[in-house]
């Protein structure tokens, strides 16, 4: 079956090959390939767990407060970045962002088994529910 056939290792090498005036440019084609690993690496470390152990990290850095999401953000990628330096790349910030978005939409809701929450208005933003202060019910 056509589809099930796997690639050559020639045609992988090509993939990465980068021509500059007919001649093959070394250090062009090293460059596509670091690229292309980082992309990869990225993808991959950027897998649930890690964007959840971030997040988590950002919301105990700041107990109690509402977070908007770029903040949140930002703050998860660069925690993600001290955990891997190749995550610095700003080429990747953009997938990071996204996967860390959907990640953080996940996760937040009103369940009980979700961790975060999040309010509308001029005092909204996402928080972590375990660091809410229930007001106390007083008998009427």
């Amino acid at each position: 079956m056509a589809w099930l056939k796997t690639v050559s290792v020639r045609d992988s090498i090509k993939a990465f090959i980068v021509e500059v005036d007919g001649v093959v440019s070394v250090d062009a084609s090293v460059t596509k390939f670091r690229d292309a690993i980082l992309k990869f690496t990225a993808t991959r470390e950027s897998e649930d767990g890690l964007v959840q152990e971030c997040l988590a990290g950002v919301f105990a850095t700041y107990p109690g407060a509402k977070l908007n999401v770029p903040a949140i953000t930002s703050m998860t990628i660069q925690a993600m970045g001290k955990r891997n330096p190749d995550m610095t790349n700003p080429a990747l910030y953009g997938m990071l962002t996204k996967r860390v978005g959907e990640v953080l939409k996940s996760l937040t809701g009103d369940a009980p088994e979700l961790p975060y929450a999040a309010e509308r208005g001029p005092r909204g933003g996402h928080y972590a529910k375990a660091d809410q202060v229930v007001a106390p019910v007083s008998a009427v």
